[in-house]
């Protein structure tokens, strides 16, 4: 059974995904002096899943505790990685 905790891990990410695809589809990647949008989304994703590994880390040695789980913040930073080097070789 997932835990709430999952489940809200889950969503972000999912979200995070949805949000990349709407905003490559609805603006594009042009190219110019800044980053396309669907580019920005991913890094800002990642960061926020190292940032959540982290306090997940933080969570488990505090309260002594191994029911983290740490496949969402896989998913989350593996698509976003596929994401971006898409970008950059596309």
């Amino acid at each position: 059974m997932k835990s709430i905790y999952n489940k809200i891990k889950f969503i972000v990410y999912l979200f995070g995904l949805f949000l990349t695809i709407y905003s490559i589809l609805k603006y594009g990647l042009v190219e110019s002096h800044t980053p396309p949008l669907g580019f920005v989304i991913p890094i800002f994703f990642i960061l926020l899943s190292l940032v959540w590994i982290i306090f997940d880390w933080l969570l488990v040695y505090i309260l002594k505790s191994n029911k983290i789980d740490y496949r969402y913040h896989y998913f989350g930073l593996v698509t976003n990685l596929i994401i971006i080097i898409l970008i950059l070789y596309l």
